[in-house]
């Protein structure tokens, strides 16, 4: 999440490498001994929505993807 906020604040920096994290720590989070059977809906719901956040950082005022 640090990562994220770093890129974020920062206008310059590159998003898409935050959404292959996000699948690596949701891959590995998926494969944790009782991750699932305890809190994976609480951990796939902030992965996702960090994951929307990121997008949303992404995206012109007009509602386009920049080019990064």
């Amino acid at each position: 999440m640090r990562e994220a906020g770093d890129a974020i604040a920062d206008t310059d920096a590159a998003v898409e490498p935050l959404c292959e994290r996000l699948d690596q720590i949701a891959i590995k989070f998926s494969h944790e001994d009782d991750l699932p059977a305890r809190a994976w809906p609480v951990y796939g719901s902030l992965l996702t929505s960090l994951r929307h956040i990121i997008t949303i950082a992404d995206m012109s005022p007009e509602g386009q993807r920049s080019a990064a």
